[in-house]
């Protein structure tokens, strides 16, 4: 554990889920850091995707591994669509943190 300093989620034992309120805090911050701070926006989407627009992707595994942090999907994608002023997009989990996968495996399906 490291000196002088809170104790962070990494240094906790890996069988406990992370923290809410940690990980929303450092969602925000990269965010604020990619878009700018509040609202933030990417203004080159706006520009050229419509509001209505509705899409459906996966998350698909580059390389064989072991599956660790899917609620960071749902998190991200949370705090984005509500900087928008837009709906959550749907987030469909298709394997669990522990999971063993190899490559192509869909992990997350998201509509939004």
């Amino acid at each position: 554990m490291r000196k002088n300093r809170q104790m962070m989620p990494e240094d906790l034992p890996q069988d406990r889920p992370l923290d809410r309120e940690w990980l929303a805090s450092c969602v925000e911050t990269a965010l604020d850091e990619d878009l700018g701070g509040r609202p933030g926006r990417d203004v080159t989407t706006q520009a050229t995707i419509s509001r209505e627009a509705v899409v459906r992707g996966d998350v698909v595994v580059r390389e064989d591994g072991v599956i660790a942090g899917l609620v960071v999907i749902a998190e991200v994608l949370a705090q984005v669509a509500e900087r928008l002023g837009l709906a959550t997009p749907a987030v469909t989990m298709r394997a669990t943190d522990r999971d063993r996968v190899t490559a192509g495996t869909v992990v997350a399906s998201i509509e939004g």
